[in-house]
């Protein structure tokens, strides 16, 4: 019998990331325990939690309930395919027993595909919308940093994303599913029918278009709005992160040491097939990033500015700083790159070469200072950074 409270290990989805329900391999893993071992309890997404008791003992809800949890394929194949099954009852009828029989002089099984492309299509527009934000963000994001606002806004509004998609779908399938497989003899009725249906969907389209619209018209006002309200320090932050982008220039990657911003090799031991994918993904970054930097290369020339640099130094300090590990090894990394040999405190004299005048060395050392002793330990520089 499983325990209550659940273990850290056995915390519900809610408590943990999002993406860790598209996370096939963890999927895979839960396949290794019975399905009468499940607790809903501990289910993996928070509208599938019931409270023990709840829910009946039989054998068949046991196993329904536990591969709902075992990954999002499991709980989407038992959502789409049954479904699925029921529209295409009346399309194997019309190919059977019933060729002839017609709805608004359409047949059977032109109803059946048009009604999967709305069912399934609402699914395959769905994955997508939660698919393309990651990638986008590890592709495009990762070469044009300014484009993570508008990736992360897509994040947040994939629902309405997939919402006008779908609608735009099954709008634009009625025309050849439906309206073009009326039978020569079709009534005028059944092609005013069609018809009306058609602008129906064409309506609805337009409203998940405004909606969207609304949608990503919030975001925007209220990162507007966000910018106007703490203008001061935005202003404050981008001066840091300049700052740290000039420090980060004129650093070293001191030899010996694992304060690398670059993802290393992984330690050896037993392959499993995370690793394996970690390794393989590393990989395909590192192929993606060599050939970014050499199109940055001929672009930044051609623009006179840093165009498609994913190893400029603003493009490194900015990826850091959205990191916890990444902005302690950047910490370390400026630390030891400016301060003397064996001292333990950073003194703005240390830094002072790099900027054109004192008042501004003495303004970005301030940063670190925080306590304004006139020094700054290795604490300090880690905290401004985090």
């Amino acid at each position: 019998m499983s325990s209550y409270p659940p273990n850290s290990s056995e915390l519900p989805y809610h408590s943990r990331s999002r993406n860790s329900s598209w996370d096939l391999l963890a999927g895979i893993k839960k396949l290794e325990h019975s399905y009468e071992e499940f607790d809903t309890r501990n289910s993996s997404q928070a509208h599938l939690v019931y409270a023990d008791g709840d829910m009946p003992k039989s054998k068949f809800l046991k196993i329904y309930n536990y591969l709902l949890n075992v990954s999002i394929v499991t709980r989407w194949f038992l959502f789409v395919v049954p479904v699925l099954a029921l529209l295409w009852i009346p399309g194997i009828l019309s190919l059977t027993v019933f060729p002839q029989t017609t709805i608004w002089d359409v047949r059977l099984l032109w109803w059946s595909v048009w009604l999967s492309v709305a069912w399934g299509g609402w699914w395959i527009v769905l994955a997508f919308s939660l698919m393309i934000p990651p990638i986008l963000r590890y592709t495009i994001g990762f070469v044009a940093v300014g484009t993570r606002r508008y990736i992360d806004w897509m994040a947040v509004l994939h629902r309405y994303i997939a919402l006008f998609a779908w609608t735009l779908t099954i709008w634009i399938s009625w025309g050849p599913l439906i309206d073009d497989k009326q039978t020569n003899e079709a009534s005028n009725k059944s092609t005013q029918a069609s018809d009306t249906a058609a602008r129906l969907l064409f309506v609805l389209f337009l409203c998940s278009a405004a909606l969207l619209f609304e949608k990503f018209s919030i975001q925007w006002i209220a990162a507007k709005f966000h910018e106007r309200s703490y203008a001061d320090r935005i202003a404050d932050q981008k001066f840091a992160i300049k700052s740290l982008v000039t420090l980060y220039r004129n650093s070293k990657d001191i030899v010996g040491r694992s304060d690398d911003l670059h993802d290393g090799p992984s330690k050896r031991g037993s392959v499993d097939a995370k690793r394996f994918f970690k390794k393989f993904r590393q990989g395909v970054r590192m192929a993606a990033t060599t050939t970014t930097t050499a199109l940055g290369n001929v672009a930044s020339e051609i623009a006179g500015s840093s165009v498609l640099q994913p190893n400029s130094p603003h493009a490194m300090v900015k990826t850091a700083l959205e990191s916890a590990n990444k902005s302690r090894l950047l910490a370390r990394r400026l630390f030891y790159s400016f301060a003397k040999p064996d001292a333990k405190y950073l003194l703005v004299a240390d830094i002072a070469p790099y900027f054109t005048t004192s008042e501004e060395a003495d303004h970005v050392f301030s940063i670190f200072d925080k306590d304004m002793n006139g020094d700054a330990s290795h604490d300090e520089v880690e905290m401004a950074c985090l």
